[in-house]
């Protein structure tokens, strides 16, 4: 029976068709995609970013603006006190003071001022050291701002950054605005840096 030469013909064929359609199966773009284990929970695309650590909690070092300086509330939480400058000729825009706060380290002293520097597009900027009730560390810079997002970049302006060694840490004065605004009042900002060291009762 099984030497039937018409038996093995057809067991033949049948082999074929089988591995054909086990053949076709296999390659249909329909066929359902291996299962995929879901990702751990303990994997980097799952842990939540870390929170950024408080800024320090510290009475607020003791400076006296001119008088004509209006004080404003804070633009965010980074800046310990601000001040809107007006023009003393009233022919062009107001300036800002903005008064900051890293904590005690002034190890990043210079990094801080060439960071600002380049935002008027200074790499190397000349530092003045002034001696008042701190040691003071001051920048005069001309050029176009960039360092607000808003805004923009704007042309024409200047900035007085300086940084007033306190007891409990480096202090940042950050003046920005229209060169003809901030120009004049040099010489009010330097009496106010140099005063500036005690805290506010």
């Amino acid at each position: 029976m099984w030497n039937d030469p018409r038996l093995t013909g057809i067991i033949l064929g049948m082999n074929k068709l089988i591995f054909t359609i086990l053949a076709f199966v296999s390659c249909s773009p329909d066929a359902p995609p291996p299962p995929v284990a879901p990702p751990s929970p303990s994997s980097p695309a799952m842990m939540e970013a870390p929170e950024r650590p408080p800024r320090p909690a510290v009475d607020l070092i003791k400076f006296d603006a001119p008088e004509a300086w209006v004080k404003e509330e804070p633009s965010n939480n980074m800046r310990k006190a601000q001040y809107k400058i007006p023009d003393k000729e009233k022919k062009g825009g107001d300036a800002v003071l903005a008064v900051f706060y890293f904590g005690p380290r002034n190890d990043m002293l210079a990094d801080n001022l060439k960071r600002w520097a380049q935002q008027m597009g200074h790499d190397d900027p000349k530092t003045e050291v002034i001696q008042g009730k701190c040691k003071v560390h001051l920048v005069d810079l001309k050029g176009t701002y960039t360092g607000d997002a808003q805004q923009g970049a704007q042309e024409n302006q200047r900035m007085l950054a300086a940084v007033v060694e306190a007891e409990d840490g480096p202090w940042y004065f950050k003046i920005t605005g229209p060169a003809g605004t901030v120009g004049p009042w040099k010489d009010d900002v330097i009496k106010m840096l140099k005063g500036a060291g005690a805290k506010k009762e």
